[in-house]
């Protein structure tokens, strides 16, 4: 699934309409949309990166299948996120898009560097989050949402699932003025194509990783049923075996050395070590 996060109304309703995304009465705190295939989400959020982050976590509690901020993904495979709004740069020129390849928050001097795993058009820059409107710009695009998105998307969804795509709305030659509705969803319209080939890309990643996030979850369905793990251990093993999976599609030797060792200790040291030597065979069945 895909959850795309605004600011704004006037941002958000050329996707509204054209994906036909239909309104939550139950939505809550912020004003939500859906597609009927529930492949698509879209949050309202309000200025400024608190509203912002906000926003995500109410959007990741309120869809079912759902994991807790600061706890291990299990279950279903995290979902993918995409911040789409205005934003302000000293020379680009009014109606540009861009992607975001790093975030930075003015206040704190924290950076967020988003994983760009597809190929795209579109030009990229860093964004700067400040928490008033800025009109003296520095190098970058200048918004009020991208860091408190990020942070808090980041804590439920892994980085290479997680963008921004910011579109400029003002500039040293075309100052900052009161936000016009009309004004504001036209730079989102007319970037729509390329706003969806994003949005396409993020899907398809998403999809992937699901299919991965499947396998993983069966081995470690596996290796719980012949292995007793701590608590600790499974926490451990949940990140190792991710990595393991994306190594080595077939886990016949791992369950194999499994059955045959019941120790928790042994089994996370085999993978471990397995991971560390990915450039080398790994041993088959018969050689456990």
């Amino acid at each position: 699934m895909l959850h795309i996060v605004c600011a704004l109304l006037a941002e958000a309703r050329p996707v509204i309409e054209t994906y036909r995304l239909s309104y939550c009465d139950d939505a809550g705190l912020f004003s939500r949309y859906q597609d009927l295939q529930a492949r698509l989400s879209l949050t309202i959020t309000g200025v400024g990166k608190l509203a912002a982050a906000q926003a995500v976590l109410a959007t990741e509690f309120y869809f079912p299948g759902r994991s807790f901020p600061g706890q291990p993904l299990c279950g279903q495979s995290p979902a993918a996120w995409l911040n789409i709004g205005v934003c302000g740069h000293a020379a680009h020129p009014v109606g540009l898009a861009l992607l975001v390849n790093k975030i930075t928050e003015q206040s704190s001097g924290r950076n967020w560097y988003p994983q760009c795993c597809f190929t795209t058009a579109l030009p990229q820059d860093c964004l700067i989050t400040v928490d008033q409107p800025e009109t003296d710009y520095g190098q970058g695009l200048y918004d009020m949402e991208g860091a408190g998105f990020y942070d808090a998307a980041s804590r439920i969804s892994t980085a290479e699932l997680i963008h921004a795509v910011k579109i400029v709305s003002d500039n040293k030659h075309c100052p900052v003025t009161a936000p016009n509705g009309r004004t504001l969803s036209g730079l989102v319209e007319q970037n729509l194509p390329q706003i969806e080939s994003i949005m396409q890309a993020l899907l398809d990643l998403q999809a992937t990783q699901a299919v991965r996030h499947s396998a993983t979850q069966e081995v470690i369905s596996q290796l719980t049923a012949c292995t007793h793990y701590t608590a600790c251990q499974k926490n451990t093993l949940r990140q190792l075996i991710a990595a393991w999976t994306a190594l080595y599609p077939h886990p016949d030797s791992l369950l194999a050395y499994a059955q045959k060792n019941a120790d928790a200790k042994e089994v996370l040291r085999f993978i471990r070590t397995g991971i560390e030597n990915a450039e080398l065979p790994l041993p088959t069945s018969a050689d456990v």
